[in-house]
C-alpha cells in the first residue's frame, strides 16, 4: 500500500512539474537505473528545447522532417558523447525510446552491468553545446543512497563515484554542490527518472519510439 501511494505522490508531482523544466534547456539529468529484472537502463532528462538545440547544432536545422528522423539524430547523437564505465568497464548503450513531450526522455538499454558497482564513471557530452550546460547524474539501485552529482564544463563534463557500503561517493575533487538552485532544479528533473523505478521499461511499446 505504502508502495502505491508513494508511485502516486511521485506521478502528481511530476506532471506538474514536467511544464517547468521543459523551458530549462540548460538544465539536464542522466539517471542509472537497476529494473526488477537486474538489467539496467540510462535515462536522460531534458527540456525538449535543449534536445532540439543539441540535434540542430550538430546536424542543421533542416536535418529532419519527421518525429522518427529527429528520434534517430538524438539516440545517434547521446550514443556518441555518453561513456559509461562500470568498474573500468565500458557499458554500451544498446536500444534506445524517445517518448517526446515538454519534458522528454530518452531511455537506453545497458549492456551487461556487474552485480557488485564498486567504481562508475559517467562522462556526458551530449549538452555540451548548450551555454552553462548542467547535467545531474544519479544511481538508482536497492539499498543505495541516491546521491546527486553536476556534470558541466567546470569538471570537463565528467564524473566518477565510487560505491562503499550502499553509499554513493564522489572520487577525486570534483564538487556535487556547486549551486542550490541547480541542485533544486534538478531535483525536479529526477522525478521523471524515478518515475521508472520498479517498472520493466518495454520499449517497444512506446508510442513515440526509435531503435537502432
Amino acid at each position: 500500500m505504502k508502495k502505491h501511494i508513494k508511485t502516486i505522490i511521485l506521478v502528481a508531482i511530476w506532471l506538474s512539474a514536467s511544464a517547468t523544466h521543459a523551458h530549462q534547456p540548460d538544465i539536464s539529468s542522466i539517471t542509472l537505473v537497476e529494473q526488477e529484472s537486474g538489467a539496467w537502463t540510462a535515462q536522460i532528462n531534458a527540456g525538449i528545447l535543449g534536445f532540439q538545440y543539441e540535434v540542430e547544432s550538430v546536424h542543421g536545422k533542416g536535418s529532419y522532417s519527421s518525429v522518427e528522423e529527429f528520434n534517430h539524430l538524438l539516440l545517434t547523437h547521446l550514443r556518441e558523447n555518453i561513456v559509461i564505465l562500470v568498474n573500468d568497464e565500458e557499458i554500451e548503450l544498446t536500444k534506445g525510446i524517445v517518448k517526446l513531450g515538454h519534458a522528454a526522455t530518452v531511455v537506453f538499454e545497458l549492456s551487461e552491468v556487474p552485480a557488485e558497482l564498486n567504481k562508475v564513471f559517467v562522462k556526458n557530452e551530449g549538452f555540451k553545446s548548450i551555454h552553462n550546460s548542467q547535467s545531474i547524474f544519479s544511481i538508482v539501485k536497492e539499498g543505495l543512497d541516491r546521491d546527486q552529482f553536476i556534470i558541466s564544463s567546470d569538471n570537463d563534463f565528467q564524473v566518477e563515484v565510487m560505491i562503499n557500503n550502499n553509499q554513493v561517493l564522489m572520487a577525486g575533487n570534483t564538487s556535487s554542490n556547486k549551486n542550490l538552485i541547480i541542485i533544486a532544479t534538478a531535483i525536479t528533473i529526477l522525478l521523471t527518472g524515478l518515475f521508472f523505478v520498479g517498472r520493466k521499461i518495454k520499449l517497444h511499446r512506446s508510442p513515440i519510439v526509435s531503435h537502432t
